[in-house]
């Protein structure tokens, strides 16, 4: 896609204020990276990422962000580097803090999983430090903001087991504790856990006490997403011998449970959860995963069921551990696996969301 087409389509997202969506693969922008810890903080309009794990590495550190106001092409984000995680950690949970004073932000990552030190092959821990990215608006324009990031001195953190369900989150200098969310896992040879986390602008974990007996069943992999000020929503994942395809939605309030009136088409694990709020008010929470159908959503708002997404250009089939972030009306994605001979091999990926008809979605 070059010439004028490119042109129409960077005139077209441009005033949208995001970014500029283009349907093709490039092999030689492969990416096997998975388990990216993701946040994107609105008054910049930057998208950050940290951490991974690379199939053939396995578990990397670099960091960076992609500035989100001025069009590019997937192909080729216009990627800029910041200090690498100090520790190499998969999986990190970041929570985004507003400062008092300016365009001044932190982003603290922690979680995840990292190496033993020293190294032993095929032998992986919790991580249990807490990092902070300090990050600066330094001048430059509205399309192109210059930034300062720097990296400081980790906490002792908690840690989580492995594999559990995390949500990033976003709060004040004087926000209240529990704005990013981590949800399950397991400990090795210990069975599964069905205990929601609490990560506050410390870094520091707490477990939520539920006030009601019902709950998800103890599970690892599944996938969490905040949809408002007051509810978290879990769903899928695997335990011992089962794969869920449940939905439950947590009131972070009154500290219950409440199990969702239907179920996904299939068991999901692994998967990029967000929640989408259409200009007609409907919200919905939308599920990219690595089982058939690729792309799941339902409409909260009518406790609609779930059905698989229509999607039109080119894609991935599928995708292990992406991250996931909802940006106005553009999903964005970053990392995530493919199937083995997938084309599309891209770390980026954009689509675009619509509501059609008032209760369904579209993604191109």
């Amino acid at each position: 896609m070059t010439g004028p087409h490119l042109a129409q389509l960077m005139a077209v997202f441009l005033g949208s204020g995001l970014l500029l969506l283009l349907h093709f693969a490039s092999p030689a922008q492969a990416s096997s990276i998975k388990d990216v810890g993701a946040a994107y903080i609105a008054e910049l309009n930057v998208l950050f990422f940290f951490g991974g794990w690379d199939e053939r590495t396995p578990i990397v550190g670099s960091a960076g962000y992609i500035n989100l106001t001025a069009p590019f092409s997937v192909d080729s984000p216009p990627i800029t580097s910041i200090p690498s995680v100090p520790v190499l950690t998969s999986r990190l949970v970041p929570l985004v803090v507003k400062n008092a004073i300016g365009d001044s932000f932190d982003i603290i990552v922690s979680g995840g999983v990292t190496a033993p030190i020293p190294f032993q092959a095929g032998v992986y821990v919790p991580g249990t430090t807490a990092w902070t990215y300090s990050v600066i608006k330094d001048g430059g324009t509205e399309q192109q903001p210059r930034i300062r990031v720097t990296v400081n001195g980790g906490r002792n953190s908690e840690g989580l087991p492995f594999g559990p369900a995390v949500q990033y989150g976003a709060t004040t200098a004087d926000g209240v504790f529990g704005n990013a969310h981590a949800f399950g896992g397991r400990v090795f040879p210990a069975p599964f856990f069905n205990q929601l986390k609490a990560i506050d602008r410390f870094g520091a974990y707490s477990t939520v006490s539920f006030n009601n007996n019902s709950a998800p069943a103890p599970r690892v992999d599944a996938q969490l997403v905040r949809v408002n000020s007051t509810h978290l929503i879990v769903a899928g994942g695997d335990g011992n011998s089962t794969k869920f395809n449940d939905i439950w939605l947590f009131n972070i309030p009154q500290t219950t449970w409440t199990r969702y009136p239907h179920t996904f088409i299939q068991p999901h694990a692994f998967g990029g959860f967000v929640a989408y709020t259409a200009p007609s008010g409907n919200r919905y929470v939308i599920l990219i995963g690595r089982e058939s159908p690729f792309i799941e959503y339902f409409n909260l708002s009518a406790n609609g069921p779930p059905q698989a997404a229509d999607t039109t250009g080119q894609g991935p089939s599928s995708l292990e551990q992406p991250a996931a972030v909802m940006i106005g009306d553009q999903l964005v994605i970053v990392g995530g696996v493919t199937k083995a001979g997938d084309p599309d091999q891209r770390f980026f990926r954009v689509l675009k969301v619509k509501e059609s008809d008032g209760s369904k979605l579209t993604f191109e």
